[in-house]
């Protein structure tokens, strides 16, 4: 490996760029891969659903407040302007 780092820093700056963004490439595709391929086991747990709505659960009461504090604001610009 010593012997392999040893060639890499006597090329050229501009192969070596050519080299970090191919490592870099193939490393990130991997990566790509292997979250794929995980991915699966995650959407398989039945339990994902029921934490999902639990987590859900405060932006719903949000969405009602903001949904009510406009229709109330709404009302009152109407009778204000009648």
């Amino acid at each position: 490996m010593k012997k392999y780092i040893q060639k890499l820093r006597a090329k050229p700056e501009e192969e070596k760029k050519h080299l970090v963004h191919i490592f870099t490439f193939v490393g990130a595709g991997l990566m790509i891969v292997l979250w794929t391929f995980t991915l699966g086991n995650s959407f398989d747990d039945p339990s994902l659903s029921v934490r999902v709505q639990e987590d859900l659960q405060p932006f719903k009461k949000l969405q009602a407040n903001v949904i009510d504090g406009y229709n109330t604001l709404s009302n009152t610009s109407e009778d204000t302007t009648q």
